[in-house]
């Protein structure tokens, strides 16, 4: 199996579940992905129009007109 596959974080839990994959191999590749912390937006620096991820913003919790 392709070992992109075996870690693709859509197919994990069924990896896991078809025991294709330990929850110690998995966690050994965790460890061993690189720190990508530096490369995070600072939230505080987004402009007041960018809305939060998840958040459905002031348009959504209004009535809508029909």
């Amino acid at each position: 199996m392709d070992r992109d596959l075996l870690f693709d974080v859509r197919l994990q839990q069924r990896h896991l579940a078809k025991k294709a994959l330990t929850p110690e191999e998995l966690e050994a590749y965790w460890k061993s992905l690189p720190d990508a912390a530096q490369n995070v937006a600072n939230p505080q620096a987004l402009s007041p129009e960018a809305a939060p991820v998840g958040d459905p913003g002031p348009k959504a919790k209004g009535s809508r007109k029909r």
